[in-house]
Parts: C-alpha cells; sequence; structure tokens
C-alpha cells in the first residue's frame, strides 16, 4: 500500500460516523440568473439605454455640424493660402487647430459623461438585482445563486432569471437619466 493510500484510509477512518465522507457534499439548493440578459432586458436598463442613445444622437448632430464647420474653414484656409501673407496664414491656421481639439475635447467629454450615465445605470440595476435575488433565496431557501454564464449545464427548473427580471422590473420600472 502506497503512503497516499495510508493516508486517506487514516484520514476516512478519523472521520465521525456521522459526518459526510470524503467526496460527498450535502445536498445544497442551488439557482442560476442569467445576470446579462437582465442588463440587457430589463424594463430599467431598455428605457436607461434609450435615452441615452437619445442624447448621443442629439448631440452627434451637434458635433457633425461643427465638424463640417471646421472642414469648409480648412478647405477656405487652403485656398487662400496663396494669397494671404505667411504670418496671418499661420495665425488662421493655428486658431483652426485650436477649433479642432476644442472640438475633440468636447467630444471626450460628452461621451465621457454618457459613460458614467451608463455605468451609474448599470450600478442601479445591479443593486436592485441584488436585493431582489436575495428575497428569492431566502424564500426559496437557496444556499447559493451562480451566473448562468459560469453554467455548461442545468436543470431549467433551477433558473430564476424570469422571476428576478419580473421583481425588478415591477420595483425598477425605469432609470432617469437625472443625477441623483
Amino acid at each position: 500500500m502506497t503512503r497516499g493510500a495510508v493516508a486517506v484510509l487514516v484520514l476516512l477512518a478519523w472521520l465521525p460516523s456521522g459526518s459526510p465522507a470524503l467526496g460527498q457534499v450535502e445536498k445544497a439548493r442551488i439557482a442560476a440568473i442569467d445576470v446579462q440578459r437582465i442588463y440587457r432586458e430589463s424594463a430599467a436598463a431598455k428605457t436607461f439605454r434609450r435615452e441615452i442613445d437619445k442624447q448621443r444622437a442629439a448631440v452627434q448632430d451637434q458635433f457633425r455640424a461643427r465638424e463640417k464647420a471646421l472642414l469648409e474653414t480648412d478647405k477656405e484656409l487652403k485656398r487662400q493660402r496663396t494669397i494671404l501673407s505667411s504670418e496671418i496664414f499661420a495665425q488662421k491656421s493655428q486658431e483652426l487647430a485650436k477649433q479642432v481639439a476644442n472640438l475633440n475635447r468636447d467630444i471626450q467629454n460628452h461621451n465621457k459623461t454618457l459613460k458614467d450615465l451608463l455605468d451609474r445605470g448599470i450600478r442601479e440595476v445591479q443593486k436592485s438585482l441584488i436585493d431582489v435575488v436575495q428575497e428569492i433565496a431566502v424564500e426559496r431557501g437557496l444556499d447559493l445563486v451562480i451566473t448562468a454564464g459560469s453554467v455548461v449545464l442545468q436543470n431549467p427548473q433551477l433558473d430564476i432569471t424570469e422571476e428576478a427580471m419580473a421583481r425588478l422590473n415591477a420595483r425598477l420600472p425605469v432609470l432617469s437619466l437625472e443625477k441623483p
């Protein structure tokens, strides 16, 4: 008999008779939830994303108009290059470069603002979802709730996604872009 086998036998003999043997696990009550689906399909997430998309589209039109005007200014400046003195051309080129930099800065700031709003919205959905999942776990006597993305195979009866989504939609039907 090898030393490892002897160690396993000694360990098994040492376990109290009422305890589960090695390799056996007490039956745990487990459920799975598709969190990503809830983030995509919940009422609050959908309305919030629509508001952000609407705001993004409105501002993008403004940015496109500014960009178009700057492109026209650049064309005009290139056309006038031969008739302007080098100092005036350099001055106008520098001013145009400042305007382009300002536009790029404004676009970056707007994108950051929208990303921050989206992150805040996801955090609110996440917070409410955690509360909902905790309630379901207590009601069903669950020991463990795992994300469906980490499950290879499961009994569909263990999936609490629909119930969690329904409760979340009732609790948090919309999210607003207004800052708290």
